[in-house]
């Protein structure tokens, strides 16, 4: 579930997300001024995260701060979004990297996602800001992909220097776009969400949609399909090769009593066409291998 700033000022609104929860956007809140509304960029107090993960049934809440876009052209082909999160909480983001990439962001490090078109090594430059990418995200098919993340202490910091603008940097020090939560398993949703309100003057919660735990649910069976395939595939397997051992001893019926009248015994018989076999299993199964593969990538 993913805790927003209230889309009204003197209100609470709570739904269902019908995308991804995994990086949240620019949120607004509508406001009265006194004499109309304005819709102005929406931001909740930093410190909230220590008290959402405090929380009996939370497992895990780590911070996200929507930061705004990148439209240089001369680094990136299409707008990306800029999103902070705080590399020592996140769960949402860094565990989409290569083992061998998965590690921290520290400093001015960025991490893209995978549809960005972004590279390992190369250097961002956004509103005085200079980052480095250091991981490529594996494609997600959600809004992960066309998006940078960078830590959120150099958010902060750009938003302190000279440059720093009301323009360039609505949000301010410590204001965060929303908190992601992982809730310990058997634990509901909408009883997080009123444990919550207490601490926050409005706020506004969603939930993954019913569709992503469906698919949660369904995907926990494919191990034991997954056993249950290989158990029925490795039966044809053996029949298959029993198959082939009596059509190579049917077929050569005389050659192989041939050998035995020159003195072979059946250990003998057995191990050549055993050998022959495999050498014919083998290049099979490379074959195989190699057009599935093919067929798979294509």
């Amino acid at each position: 579930m993913v805790v927003l700033p209230p889309s009204f000022s003197w209100a609470y609104s709570y739904g269902r997300a019908n995308s991804s929860v995994s990086v949240v956007g620019p949120t607004s809140g509508t406001i009265w001024n006194g004499s109309s509304f304005n819709t102005e960029p929406t931001y909740l107090p930093g410190d909230i995260v220590g008290t959402i993960a405090a929380l009996s049934g939370v497992k895990d809440a780590s911070p996200q701060l929507y930061a705004g876009t990148l439209n240089d052209s001369k680094q990136a082909s299409k707008p990306l979004n800029m999103i902070a999160i705080d590399p020592a909480t996140d769960f949402t983001v860094l565990p989409w990297l290569e083992p061998q990439q998965n590690s921290r962001l520290q400093g001015d490090q960025a991490v893209a996602g995978g549809g960005t078109g972004l590279v390992n090594g190369q250097e961002l430059r956004w509103k005085g800001l200079t980052l480095k990418v250091v991981g490529i995200l594996e494609p997600t098919t959600t809004n992960l992909d066309e998006a940078i993340f960078f830590p959120l202490d150099a958010a902060y910091r750009a938003s302190q220097t000279v440059l720093g603008t009301p323009d360039q940097f609505p949000f301010k020090l410590g204001q965060i776009t929303g908190v992601l939560v992982r809730l310990e398993p058997g634990t509901s949703p909408q009883v997080i969400a009123q444990e919550i309100r207490p601490y926050l003057s409005a706020s506004r919660v969603l939930e993954a949609s019913p569709l992503a735990r469906t698919v949660g649910v369904e995907t926990s069976g494919i191990g034991f399909y997954g056993l249950v395939v290989s158990g029925v595939m490795a039966i044809a397997v053996i029949i298959l090769i029993a198959s082939v051992f009596s059509m190579t001893a049917n077929e050569r019926r005389r050659q192989l009593g041939l050998f035995r009248s020159l003195g072979a015994t059946r250990l003998f018989i057995f191990s050549s066409i055993l050998e022959e076999v495999g050498v014919v299993a083998l290049l099979g199964g490379i074959i195989g291998l190699a057009v599935g593969e093919l067929v798979v990538y294509f």
